[in-house]
């Protein structure tokens, strides 16, 4: 996978030095073979880092809908016929 960038799509952040090592010294770590330029490696590490941020970010908004369905006693009750039917006629 290349990527063409430009000066401005660049960026400068502070990395531990143990992060930075473990970048430079294991791409294997990250799915990489081991002649792939720098470059890649720290692309890779951002692109998994802003998946994971959303996969987080998905997850506790899904959490948060399914405490309010909990509280919902009409949806609860709706869930629980749908349900007793459903075993009733053989759906589940």
């Amino acid at each position: 996978m290349r990527h063409a960038y430009s000066a401005t799509e660049r960026v400068a952040v502070p990395v531990a030095a143990d992060q930075r090592r473990e970048v430079r010294e294991r791409p294997e770590d990250l799915g990489l073979p081991r002649g792939v330029s720098e470059a890649s490696r720290w692309s890779r590490v951002v692109e998994a880092g802003i998946r994971t941020l959303k996969e987080e970010q998905r997850r506790a908004e899904r959490l948060e809908l399914y405490a309010a369905w909990a509280l919902d006693n009409e949806r609860r009750e709706a869930v629980r016929t749908a349900s007793k039917r459903a075993i009733e006629t053989g759906l589940l």
